[in-house]
């Protein structure tokens, strides 16, 4: 992986979450079938905003006001499958964790995210889904891998700097989420569809 720096906002799961959902992956087959090249459980994130490379003092000083400036519900992630794809020519094969569906409070909260940089002059029109991405260099490719639904609420919003080697994420700043704005719903807990 590149390692210029750069900085976006996402979200992380905590170290006790990682290691729950690497042994729900492990239990799939899923771990013994990328083995080393799955990326490191630091290193697993929900892209919130596009990326910006080697930012100088102002854009980082813009990134954390629009930090600053970002109101969204906390959102649940219910994560159900793990997708091989194949790479673009000349390109590696990912593997990635999805979800059951993409809940309104996500794209309520990407919008946020763009709202707050547009306030503060730093465009954003990339889109996003719901997703955390293993490996970008997954070898072969294999059938779909459904999974016993892994829940993960994103809270609080992080500005990322990526960079290194190895490569690692740094938390530039942090904002907590409002409140969840409507219950979870019992039965999507069971669903692998």
């Amino acid at each position: 992986m590149s390692t210029t720096p750069r900085y976006f906002f996402g979200a992380l799961p905590g170290l006790y979450e990682s290691e729950r959902w690497l042994t729900r992956l492990a239990a799939a087959g899923v771990a013994s079938k990328l083995g080393r090249r799955m990326f490191a459980m630091e290193n697993w994130h929900q892209t919130l905003s596009g990326r910006h490379f080697d930012a100088d003092e102002a854009t980082i000083a813009g990134l954390l006001e629009a930090g600053s400036r970002i109101t969204a519900h906390a959102v649940t992630l219910r994560f159900n499958r793990v997708i091989w794809t194949q790479g673009e020519p000349e390109r590696r094969n990912h593997c990635t964790l999805f979800t059951h569906g993409r809940p309104v409070e996500f794209d309520a909260l990407l919008s946020a995210v763009q709202v707050a940089l547009k306030d503060v002059g730093l465009d954003d029109s990339e889109g996003h889904r719901p997703h955390i991405t293993l490996s970008y260099d997954a070898g072969e490719l294999h059938p779909t891998v459904q999974l016993i639904p892994i829940e993960w609420t994103i809270d609080e919003i992080l500005l990322l700097k990526g960079h290194g080697s190895p490569y690692r994420y740094d938390v530039i700043g942090r904002w907590p989420l409002l409140p969840p704005a409507s219950p979870q719903h019992q039965n999507d807990l069971f669903a692998l569809g």
